[in-house]
């Protein structure tokens, strides 16, 4: 009514003839009457006027402002010069405030009622001149707020630096604003800043420039997160009754509010949930995810995966490259640009995306995410991808046996999932509420030690490796690496992983399975190591065979063939034997043992000993037993093995091989091990005593050629001698001085020979017979 009545009394102003009269002057203020229509001297001078002169609560220069009235502007701003309807009917948020709350230190330039209270004038003026007569860069205002100005003068403490910095503003962010962002009514700065106006409109309900409630505000800009509307972490689906850190309901911070917050935040990437101080930004999941009494939400458990970490996991590719890919992002410490940053929950997780190749799949409340989705960035289902882009160093395991894929597809983990839908490091490894360290996902014994179950807990008779089961004669295990002959533990640990008894890889001293396998690397040929950027992988990098390993590979630490660098990493003295006789790729390659290998396929150590179910318990012995006379010492079957008629030392038979029986020898007090001279004596088990029977392992050390240099063999077979021939020490110093005398250094350079022997006078004082090899063909007998 009001407009319809301005608008045509200004008409018939204009148009009709004078009737008040007197002719109506032409003057600057006539201009301005559409407006200020007391400003009519016909309407100023008479005693009563067509428009009410109410009390109005708005006082300028000392008269009743009706032109600063609501009903004034709202004359106009209606629809007719401009559609401001829904700032008329939505409910004016800043005309709902009334007077001047405390809190708001409100500068002078903004005007109020003489109730002290909020009108349209406060921010507006009706003219545009302002200062020095210059034309402001956003008309009707009372300043400039092309970059939030007024805004900000009110409502600065909006832009202050924050412990936690609130949502970008007065920033340039890039690729923003985007042409279909500015479709839809967002404001920006002269250069594309953020502003205030990007996301606030002063005359809306709320003062938002569009609902929040249905989080369409936010998708605006954040498009790439509307998958996150109907999944688990849309607490309207699983949480409804949840409020944010500012005790706001669903219904009113929607979605996205549950959880961020702009302004003032609670923590990083704006939360709006608990947030301790000192938590890492990963405190912003386990807010939630972190024993949680709600069944209904996941909890990490004792055992997850690391955070707060350093990714230096990735041997082929530098940290920043992965970054720079944007598959999984790194998150910085204060101070440090992205690529120096450490691992958090949303580097393998989208907490806005369920599925990372299916958008439009939601999951929903009440469905069991598996390693194909539960927000995860890469898919892990199938080819184990999440986990191999930071592991690289892992990929080998896709092609060999220790992916249950190819040798156990249908045994299950702790969820009882199979490797199918776990993926291949799923079958054994869980990044939440794993069964214990190393993140087990198989089913452990808590009576029981942990470490060895790891690899027990399938290579046994009834395990999903029962094809290779451990546990009968094998190398030892849960034993220190330290005593005669065998490396310090810090000698040790430098290239091997030694263990303490809660499993932890150092400091150790322990040896277990680990310390001489990797699990995840088949082979450390360099042909089979990952080179360059990791690529995502697919079942069709999966090889099709269960491959029979050998020395080279088998998921050693270390190749024990052609070279045995990984026995002799502990047995360092072993190393010795490489190009003597004793070494068969010298002297006998085509030689066979029990398992059918070659020592090209087995290495030089194990063409005689077993590491795993030895067929022999006696010093793992990989070998046939030679034989032995009745009654002597068992050790030198060992020996026999290979020096009898039919063994790879055929020409090497000694005509007298053996001690008699019953002449029992001493190494009390006169020897010990560190002194030269020393004479190791063994009982039937193959372990070291002080008082016993000699066999070949007293005399022979079988590793060192010459106990006069500690050099490896010339790779040729070579004609010994009483220095040589792997004996243990000279002559003239040994046990044989116990009882033998002066005659001692005779009896052990012509040990071996029969004519020799022969030409010796036996003193009966001493008891001494031969009992020749049963198996002598020395032809000089």
């Amino acid at each position: 009514m009001i407009k319809s009545f301005l608008m045509g009394l200004f008409c018939i102003i204009i148009l009709a003839p004078p009737a008040w009269g007197g002719t109506l002057k032409r003057e600057s203020k006539d201009e301005c009457c559409i407006c200020h229509v007391l400003w009519f001297d016909s309407l100023a001078k008479g005693k009563t006027s067509l428009l009410a002169n109410t009390d109005s609560p708005i006082v300028i220069a000392g008269s009743a402002g009706l032109s600063s009235s609501k009903d004034m502007c709202y004359s106009c701003h209606e629809g007719y010069v401009a559609d401001s309807r829904n700032a008329v009917f939505r409910k004016n948020k800043h005309q709902l405030l009334g007077k001047v709350p405390d809190w708001l230190k409100l500068p002078k330039i903004f005007r109020l009622t003489k109730n002290n209270e909020f009108y349209c004038g406060t921010c507006h003026g009706l003219h545009d001149v302002r200062a020095m007569g210059e034309v402001g860069k956003t008309p009707f205002t009372r300043m400039d707020n092309d970059r939030s100005q007024m805004c900000i003068a009110c409502h600065g403490d909006k832009i202050k630096p924050q412990k936690y910095p609130g949502h970008p503003m007065m920033k340039k962010v890039d690729g923003m604003p985007t042409p279909s962002i500015r479709k839809k009514g967002l404001k920006f700065g002269p250069k594309g800043e953020i502003i205030c106006q990007s996301c606030h409109s002063p005359h809306t309900r709320r003062a938002m420039a569009a609902p929040v409630e249905d989080a369409s505000l936010c998708l605006i800009c954040h498009e790439n997160k509307a998958p996150l509307t109907g999944t688990a972490h849309d607490l309207r689906v699983t949480m409804p009754n949840e409020k944010n850190i500012k005790k706001e309901p669903l219904s009113k911070s929607g979605p996205c509010g549950a959880c961020h917050t702009p302004h003032s935040p609670a923590g990083p990437k704006l939360w709006a949930r608990e947030f301790k101080p000192g938590d890492s930004p990963s405190g912003v999941c386990l807010s939630c995810h972190n024993k949680n009494p709600d069944d209904k939400i996941k909890d990490t458990g004792r055992y997850s995966h690391p955070v707060n970490v350093e990714q230096k996991l990735n041997l082929n590719r530098q940290t920043s490259e992965m970054v720079a890919a944007g598959r999984l992002p790194l998150f910085p410490k204060p101070g440090k640009k992205q690529p120096e940053g450490t691992v958090q929950c949303f580097s393998c997780h989208n907490p806005h995306q369920w599925d990372p190749n299916t958008p439009g799949n939601r999951g929903g409340k009440d469905v069991k995410g598996d390693a194909s989705n539960s927000f995860l960035r890469i898919s892990n289902r199938g080819s184990s991808a999440l986990c191999i882009e930071c592991h690289t160093d892992k990929k080998q395991l896709l092609s060999y046996d220790h992916n249950m894929q190819l040798t156990a597809p249908d045994t299950k983990n702790i969820q009882g999932v199979n490797v199918s839908v776990s993926g291949p490091c799923g079958a054994c490894h869980m990044p939440h509420n794993a069964q214990g360290p190393k993140l087990w996902a198989r089913k452990l014994a808590g009576d029981k030690e942990l470490l060895p179950q790891y690899c027990l807990g399938c290579h046994n008779k009834n395990g999903a490796a029962n094809k290779k089961p451990v546990g009968g004669n094998d190398h030892p295990v849960n034993v220190a690496s330290k005593g005669f002959h065998i490396a310090s533990a810090e000698l040790v640990i430098k290239t091997l992983p030694l263990f303490n008894k809660q499993g932890g890889a150092e400091p150790g001293e322990t040896i277990r399975c680990l310390t001489c396998h990797d699990p995840h690397i088949w082979s450390k040929s360099p042909m089979l190591q990952p080179a360059g950027p990791a690529i995502s992988v697919n079942t069709a990098d999966i090889a099709v065979n269960n491959i029979e390993g050998d020395a080279t590979d088998s998921f050693l630490r270390k190749p024990a063939s052609p070279s045995p660098d990984l026995c002799i990493t502990c047995h360092k003295e072993t190393a010795l034997i490489v190009g003597t006789d004793h070494d068969l790729f010298v002297t006998a390659p085509a030689a066979k043992n029990l398992a059918g290998q070659t020592v090209k396929e087995s290495g030089q150590c194990g063409v005689c000993h077993a590491v795993h179910n030895s067929p022999n318990k006696l010093k793992l012995w990989n070998r046939k037993y030679g034989p032995v006379a009745e009654k002597q010492h068992p050790m030198n079957a060992l020996c026999t093995s290979c020096h009898f008629k039919d063994g790879p030392a055929k020409d090497k038979i000694p005509g007298v091989a053996t001690h008699p029986e019953g002449r029992l020898i001493t190494n009390i007090m006169r020897f010990n091990k560190r002194r030269k001279g020393y004479t190791p004596i063994f009982d039937d088990a193959g372990r070291q005593t002080n008082v016993g029977n000699l066999c070949c392992s007293s005399c022979h050390s079988f590793y060192k050629w010459d106990h006069l240099v500690n050099k490896q063999g010339i790779g040729k077979n070579v004609e010994g001698n009483d220095n040589t021939s792997f004996l243990r020490t000279s002559s003239d110093h040994m046990v044989c001085t116990t009882c033998h005398g002066e005659e001692a250094i005779r009896r052990y350079s012509y040990f071996h020979s029969v004519r020799e022997r022969k030409k010796m006078k036996v003193k009966k004082t001493t008891g001494y017979q031969m009992f020749p090899h049963p198996a002598s063909l020395d032809k000089n007998k």
